[in-house]
């Protein structure tokens, strides 16, 4: 069971956009990974037609649930809300945008949040979307423009061959290396190892983006019915 006084959080507007303050965003998602796996159980006949929705509804409603217990008191975390960057017209549905009512206006928290995109790994194991409808979607700011930290959940239902966790990794970075990309790096958190670490330049400026991906194994609790 985590310990939810090691991630009691802090609000400071200074502080939004740095690496510990999006760590703790992290924090709360791992526990919330903990309590799916106690509370939920997946039949895909009993699923809507687009599955991860269905987890990323669940995984968000948990993290509402938590986040009190891990000291967030100010979030508000919303699932497909729009984007828009301000000089592209293409408008993004973001999975999970988690938005700060402590920042000192409503422009600041209109502006100032953070994004997790959500993906899911069924019997095919879809890398090319994980890239082009995930990782890339960051690259080129249609989501998380104004903030230098984000996320991306992938939900893993089956593995299928027999892989391991380290074996889509090694998938996913051969698709990044293709592109020119710098692979993930394992970066586990102390109570959850499969976290890694994407530091990589926008395709539209020069700034770095960090994505931080959390692979989550949801085969203990999914069924193939």
């Amino acid at each position: 069971m985590l310990n939810p006084s090691k991630f009691k959080y802090y609000n400071r507007f200074d502080n939004f956009d740095s690496e510990e303050y999006f760590n703790k965003i992290i924090n709360l998602a791992i526990h919330t990974y903990f309590e799916i796996l106690n509370t939920k159980n997946y039949v895909k006949s009993e699923m809507s037609r687009k599955r991860e929705n269905d987890y990323r509804d669940d995984f968000v409603k948990m993290m509402i649930d938590l986040q009190e217990d891990y000291g967030f008191y100010n979030l508000i975390i919303n699932c497909e809300p729009q984007e828009r960057r301000d000089d592209v017209e293409e408008i993004g549905l973001l999975d999970i945008k988690i938005q700060y009512r402590n920042l000192r206006s409503i422009k600041f928290i209109n502006k100032c949040y953070h994004t997790i995109e959500c993906k899911r790994f069924g019997r095919n194991l879809n890398i090319n979307d994980y890239y082009e409808n995930g990782i890339l979607e960051f690259l080129e700011g249609k989501y998380s423009s104004n903030a230098n930290f984000a996320g991306m959940i992938c939900f893993i239902e089956e593995f299928k061959n027999n892989w391991s966790m380290e074996d889509i990794i090694v998938k996913i970075n051969e698709k990044l290396n293709e592109k020119n990309i710098s692979s993930l790096n394992n970066t586990p958190h102390t109570d959850y190892e499969y976290v890694y670490r994407l530091t990589t330049p926008r395709n539209y400026n020069d700034e770095d983006i960090n994505i931080i991906h959390l692979m989550l194994d949801y085969s203990s609790i999914y069924s193939n019915n």
